[in-house]
């Protein structure tokens, strides 16, 4: 029996495949190795180009290299000047330049993902409150956690974020309702529990406060 020789297309596929089981298996270099190729076919395909930066970040999750940061910052710099108007791409560069520490830049990113999607999304939100509380403008950051919450009022890191920027502006209250509905949504996590005994602890509730830590104590968080 003769084969054919696959494809244009199929040798695509059949490389984003490799790719995938590659990542799978944590081999990001062939991995990349694999998409590289497969651009080598179809230079412009899209999801070929954003899952290639994706593969980068899983790597330099591993290993932080210079080398990499560059790499992934130009490739999402040149697929943001093709697609300028993708509020994704956007996104994915704020959460890589907010890893960094850039905050500046990466509040900017967020933004402009906001603008550019037609529906409010809650983790465009939530990629600006992180931003202006890693800045300290507290407010900001619980508005933008707010908007968040109105869309997915599931997502327990805004609860937390909103929650802790209360707790430092002096709005208790805000903060202990906050902490109190992250213990709905994570009823086994003993942090929770000590975060809001903090909180009433300091607003002189003290037997709740007491009662919170005991909590903690029983998820086995407190010695």
């Amino acid at each position: 029996m003769k084969f054919k020789k696959l494809g244009r297309s199929s040798r695509f596929n059949k490389l984003v495949c490799e790719s995938i089981k590659a990542i799978d298996e944590d081999n990001y270099d062939t991995a990349l190795s694999t998409i590289d190729e497969a651009l080598e076919l179809f230079p412009e395909n899209k999801e070929a180009r954003f899952y290639r930066i994706t593969v980068q970040v899983a790597k330099y999750q591993t290993s932080e290299s210079p080398e990499l940061e560059g790499k992934i910052l130009k490739n999402l710099n040149e697929f943001i000047r093709d697609k300028q108007n993708e509020h994704m791409l956007y996104y994915f560069r704020g959460i890589f330049r907010l890893h960094k520490q850039d905050f500046g830049k990466a509040l900017k990113d967020f933004d402009k993902a906001v603008g550019y999607c037609d529906n409010v999304v809650a983790k465009y939100h939530l990629g600006k409150a992180r931003c202006y509380g890693c800045i300290s403008m507290f407010k900001e950051a619980m508005h933008d956690a707010t908007v968040a919450l109105e869309v997915n009022d599931s997502l327990v890191e805004a609860y937390i974020l909103r929650g802790k920027c209360a707790f430092i502006s002096g709005d208790t209250k805000q903060a202990f309702s906050d902490f109190q509905n992250v213990i709905k949504l994570r009823p086994e996590d003993a942090m929770m529990h000590i975060h809001a005994g903090n909180i009433l602890m300091v607003s002189g509730a003290y037997d709740q406060s007491i009662k919170a830590y005991s909590n903690a104590y029983k998820l086995g968080q407190i010695p």
